[in-house]
């Protein structure tokens, strides 16, 4: 984790120059997190070892600490930071295109801190991949029922939702794998009676019907 750390300016550098680097250390990232994936697997069998336990503990750490790396180098919190500490980024629309590799392999690891950051980077990214974004969000969510029950994720998926739909009217009137990925991410909350997304249903239904 030291060295990822180390290493975090290359994930979205403000120079086009370091791209290239960028780029491969993503790659090499996304390649890890098939071995974090599978360390998790081995973990939840019944017949797992304490080794096995150990081993998925590191790479759940890890997955988490890249989560909130890639969340925090996306820009996505440089509004709650002082104007001192802003770093300066690369392009948005890059970042999209060579983090959401990542971020997919992310959200089949489903632990409730690494589901809210990949929903909170969706967010952000959102702008410049509504439909990537969506269809990301749904596949951390959905699959991540202990998220359901946090009330900052009910929160942060109904700002998600709220987001999408103000910026994003032309997908929704033309688009039905749109709606119904959105009805997706609000039935998990539903489920389990959060007010807010059954009202924020309702909402939606009455906007673009």
């Amino acid at each position: 984790m030291a060295a990822l750390h180390s290493l975090s300016y290359l994930l979205n550098p403000a120079d086009p120059a370091g791209r290239p680097a960028q780029e491969r250390l993503l790659e090499t990232t996304r390649k890890g997190l098939t071995q974090v994936r599978a360390a998790v697997d081995d973990a939840t069998g019944p017949h797992s070892t304490s080794g096995q336990q150990a081993r998925a503990s590191a790479a759940v750490k890890f997955a988490d600490h890249l989560a909130l790396l890639i969340y925090s180098e996306s820009g996505a919190m440089d509004d709650k930071r002082l104007e001192v500490a802003r770093k300066q980024r690369g392009d948005l629309q890059h970042f999209a295109i060579t983090a959401m590799p990542i971020l997919e392999r992310l959200s089949e690891i489903h632990i409730p801190s690494i589901t809210h950051h990949v929903v909170q980077t969706a967010d952000h990214l959102a702008p410049e991949a509504p439909r990537k974004a969506l269809l990301l969000a749904v596949k951390a969510v959905t699959g991540d029922e202990t998220y359901w029950r946090e009330p900052a994720g009910a929160e942060t998926v109904l700002g998600f939702v709220r987001h999408f739909a103000a910026d994003n009217r032309a997908i929704f009137l033309g688009n039905r794998e749109v709606v119904e990925a959105v009805r997706r991410l609000l039935e998990s909350f539903i489920r389990l009676g959060w007010h807010q997304a059954i009202e924020l249903a309702e909402e939606l239904d009455e906007l673009f019907s």
